[in-house]
């Protein structure tokens, strides 16, 4: 999901700003990745086995694990919003900066993904896997924001895409609650 924007990035800004973009986007996605796949993996199975055995365990345990990824994604986020701008400069080079930049207005969406991304396969347990469509559709109209509206620079661009992001995962996290309560109800 990070790494949708990159050729919208490129066509509409050009690819200085695109290679800017892919810098901070595979620096910000290995971390997401790497928790979120092992994170997901564990939960997903855990959640079946609560599922085939005790339903009404599932809440407290989609919760604890909701609680524990926010708190992390928060920390993170934090660390990436004050750090990133100067340490891209140090590791990278001060050319690279941009990059540091894309990093810090990246931070809500990363924290977003690294929160709830690792539950998203808990809607394939339900009744109603065909739902995730509204996150995908959603997701895939906020990346393309930038060739529809004339947005006057890319931190414009990527602040519309950060904080939509952000909120289309809040949405995702909303429709998977009512999925929880609804499967507590049968």
């Amino acid at each position: 999901a990070l790494m949708g924007a990159v050729p919208v990035f490129s066509q509409v800004f050009g690819v200085t700003t695109a290679g800017h973009l892919t810098l901070a986007q595979r620096v910000l996605g290995l971390p997401v990745s790497l928790i979120g796949s092992a994170v997901s993996d564990v939960f997903y199975g855990k959640a079946a086995e609560i599922i085939r055995s005790d339903v009404k365990r599932l809440p407290r345990f989609f919760m604890k694990t909701f609680l524990g990824l926010g708190t992390l994604a928060i920390l993170l986020g934090i660390g990436v919003w004050f750090l990133a701008p100067s340490v891209s400069r140090f590791i990278f080079g001060s050319e690279w900066h941009q990059a540091g930049l894309f990093m810090k207005i990246m931070a809500p969406w990363m924290a977003a993904q690294l929160t709830i991304s690792p539950l998203s396969r808990f809607i394939f347990l339900t009744p109603y896997p065909w739902l995730k469509l509204i996150y995908d559709v959603g997701s895939l109209i906020v990346i393309s924001l930038p060739l529809w509206i004339s947005f006057k620079d890319s931190s414009v661009a990527l602040w519309s895409i950060s904080i939509l992001q952000a909120l289309l995962y809040l949405l995702y996290l909303g429709l998977m609650l009512v999925l929880l309560h609804l499967m507590q109800k049968s």
